[in-house]
């Protein structure tokens, strides 16, 4: 209720909230208002924050940059509405999307002819995807180079030995 009040204002009435399938670290629920014709996305990050690598602890912080990126090479993305890091709302960091109707592949059944048509998009999209082009290596991030390396190799080396550090 608080990031709703604080997003939409305090006039606004949620009309349904239920928790979303498929993520592995944040929360997710899709939330519908009385402000909001087609329901908004709400991702809230992990309370255990220790737990998780480097790049995942500032994940949520690169993903309005992440997703207009795509966009400008017309790449189906999420619509950020807002984003807040601040815990002056509540005590984690959180991320908001316009919602798009859809549902997980692996929880409906389709048939065979549908699913390859899906994978043929999904193959454009990701070739598209990698076609994206940058000069440095590593964990994109909004506002500086944190994580970012000239060489593959030298992203690859710190990449796992955070990972031998924390096994």
């Amino acid at each position: 209720e608080k990031v709703i009040k604080n997003l939409y204002g305090n006039h606004t009435k949620i009309e349904g909230c239920r928790l979303l399938k498929g993520g592995l670290f944040n929360t997710t629920y899709f939330v519908k208002t009385n402000s909001d014709r087609v329901g908004i996305v709400l991702r809230v990050a992990p309370i255990n924050k220790h737990l998780l690598l480097d790049f995942e602890k500032n994940m949520m912080s690169a993903e309005s940059t992440f997703y207009t990126m795509l966009k400008e090479n017309n790449i189906p993305s999420s619509e950020v509405i807002h984003y807040d890091n601040s815990a002056d709302i509540i005590d984690r960091e959180y991320i908001v999307f316009r919602y798009i109707p859809s549902f997980p592949m692996n929880e409906v059944s389709v048939s065979a002819e549908v699913k390859t048509r899906l994978y043929h998009q999904l193959g454009e999209i990701i070739a598209s995807f990698h076609d994206i082009q940058s000069g440095k290596f590593g964990w994109l991030r909004p506002k500086d180079e944190l994580g970012m390396y000239a060489k593959w190799s030298a992203f690859i080396r710190q990449f796992t030995q955070e990972i031998a550090d924390k096994t």
